[in-house]
């Protein structure tokens, strides 16, 4: 909602493309956030903590976010379900599956396999939203369990046009600076000569960047994450695989670094702005005459004598307005 100006707001009534004629909006910072490009050239993904800080230097918006839809919308309007993008929920339950099958339950056993603590790998099962793991862990479990690479490494590989832009990226990686770690495995930077060609597939693909002066310049786990997928660990060269290879490019990318990469948005929805001035009243039950700034001190019903019971200082947040005119 931040970086569309403003232009809708929490509640706002949206005229979607599906499931049904549409309903009220309200923003979520635990999925896929949107990507934009700034004024710069730059290429971020939106956080809570970043947004209105780049707010005013968003020049474009690549990606504008997940929508997340219940199943229930479909249901209830007859509609088919439409194919979701690989997601965090999604990971973990295959995750999951793999420690049931593979290794009998136990965790023990999985966290010796893939190097990664006993606590971390429960963590990562039962809470896909808040834990993360990093691109090394992601990667690891990729390869140790055959399960396919975690949603927040994923980038929107499905929008190159062909195996031939793939390979574009992959000849400018090859070609760029790389800067490792100690193990020299673990990519921390990319760091290539500007092309024109390759800023634009990077935007298409969603990868965060930057410039700095005539180089693009890719970091972090991104940076790690792109590499391997592109194949910097494969000496051989990739000419007779594509000679002979006729499947998709997520397809390409699992015979090249041997992860499978799903899709990262399948379905696209259109939504626009509906009639305010349609909705019905919402009343609250039962009716109030004041609405003291209690914040949630006076928990879900905002009760002041709530509030007071718990002889806390109370904090609220107070906008001072004042008309231009």
């Amino acid at each position: 909602m931040t970086v569309l100006q403003g232009f809708i707001a929490a509640g706002t009534q949206l005229r979607l493309g599906l499931p049904g004629k549409g309903g009220v909006v309200l923003p979520v910072d635990s999925i896929e956030p949107p990507v934009v490009r700034l004024k710069n050239g730059d290429v971020v993904r939106v956080s809570s903590e970043n947004a209105r800080e780049i707010n005013e230097r968003i020049e474009k918006i690549l990606f504008l976010g997940d929508l997340l839809i219940s199943f229930g919308d479909f249901l209830y309007s007859s509609k088919p379900l439409s194919p979701s993008g690989y997601v965090e929920e999604w990971w973990s339950q295959e995750l999951k599956e793999t420690v049931s099958t593979k290794f009998k339950g136990d965790y023990a056993a999985v966290a010796e396999t893939t190097k990664i603590s006993l606590e971390r790998i429960k963590r990562l099962v039962e809470k896909p939203f808040s834990c993360k793991p990093t691109a090394k862990e992601a990667l690891a479990l990729s390869l140790t369990l055959n399960i396919p690479l975690h949603p927040a490494y994923t980038f929107f590989w499905e929008n190159l046009d062909s195996i031939k832009e793939f390979l574009t990226l992959r000849r400018w990686m090859l070609d760029s600076e790389v800067e490792t770690e100690e193990d020299r495995e673990t990519v921390r930077r990319v760091s290539g000569v500007f092309n024109a060609e390759v800023k634009e597939m990077l935007e298409r693909i969603c990868v965060p960047h930057k410039i700095v002066g005539d180089k693009i310049v890719i970091s972090g786990d991104d940076a790690h994450v792109f590499a391997f997928c592109l194949g910097r660990h494969v000496s051989e060269p990739l000419s007779e695989l594509n000679s002979s290879f006729n499947g998709s490019v997520l397809e390409f990318i699992r015979k090249v670094c041997g992860v499978e990469v799903r899709v990262k948005a399948p379905t696209v929805v259109g939504a626009r702005m509906g009639r305010p001035e349609k909705a019905k009243k919402r009343a609250m039950k039962p009716p109030v005459h004041v609405l003291f700034p209690v914040g949630m001190a006076g928990g879900a019903q905002r009760n002041l004598v709530v509030a007071a019971s718990k002889g806390e200082p109370v904090f609220v947040e107070l906008v001072k307005r004042k008309c231009p005119a």
